[in-house]
This record gives structure tokens, C-alpha cells and sequence, in this order.
């Protein structure tokens, strides 16, 4: 399903658990918003089931929905 040379797929219950964050943390803040604050909040990574510092970029969540 995904090209040899692509990224590795990204969890979509991860994506889900991390857009319910965002709805429960702060729901007027934008996707691009969230992807930085998961950048920068390792805790936010964390409970959305990401490693800090590997967390999916913006296109992606966006893709998602």
C-alpha cells in the first residue's frame, strides 16, 4: 500500500487520540497550531500515542479528516 521510499504509516487511532486532544485542550486552535504544540509539548506527543519528536506534520492530520 505504501512506496518502498515513503514514510512509515502513521497509527490512524494515534491521529484520532491526538485530534481528541486538541477538541479537549484547546478546540479553537487550527491544525497547524496543534502540530507545533505537539513539537514543542512532548506530554501532548505522549498521549496521543506518538514519540516525542516523531509526530506526524501538519498534511498529514489534515489528510486524515
Amino acid at each position: 500500500m505504501y512506496d518502498a521510499k515513503g514514510p512509515d504509516p502513521r497509527d490512524p487511532a494515534s491521529i484520532m487520540r491526538s485530534y481528541l486532544l486538541l477538541i479537549l485542550t484547546n478546540p479553537t486552535m487550527s491544525i497547524t497550531k496543534w502540530v507545533e504544540q505537539l513539537h514543542r509539548i512532548p506530554l501532548y506527543a505522549i498521549l496521543s500515542g506518538f514519540e516525542p519528536g516523531d509526530t506526524p506534520r501538519c498534511r498529514y492530520l489534515l489528510r486524515f479528516f
